[in-house]
């Protein structure tokens, strides 16, 4: 459920407040809509900022039993980071298991031996258990 600063935020933008959104949005949208579809329908028949078709969409979804994506069941979030390098396996493997590179992935971990069975736990928490 919203917190006040969203509340507020809501009421501040919008001149609605967040419980007059449920009630509209109960009797506007379709639950089966995408989140897309309910942005869309937001921003057209409310005239709301893109901004905050985006926000209601997402919160309302959450009233629905929607889970917005990277948020995980504990509550927290979860990002992922990718890049692309123009490099051979084996010499992106050799960094990454290197002095250099090992805390950048498995944080602070003294004595690490790269070998199957072998267990470890990084000063940050991280343990795991090399298969």
């Amino acid at each position: 459920m919203p917190g006040s600063v969203f509340r507020r935020a809501v009421r501040d933008a919008t001149g609605i407040t967040w419980e007059a959104w449920i009630a509209a949005l109960q009797q506007a949208v379709d639950p089966s809509w995408s989140r897309e579809e309910i942005k869309a329908h937001i921003g057209e028949y409310f005239q709301v900022t893109d901004e905050w078709a985006e926000w209601l969409a997402v919160m309302y979804g959450q009233l629905l039993g929607r889970i917005p994506v990277g948020v995980t069941k504990d509550g927290g979030v979860q990002i992922g980071v990718r890049k692309t390098v123009a490099l051979e396996k084996e010499e992106v493997w050799g960094f990454l298991t290197s002095p250099q590179g090992l805390p950048l992935w498995l944080g602070d971990v003294s004595g690490f031996r790269l070998q199957k069975g072998y267990e470890f736990q990084s000063a940050e928490g991280i343990t795991e258990n090399l298969r």
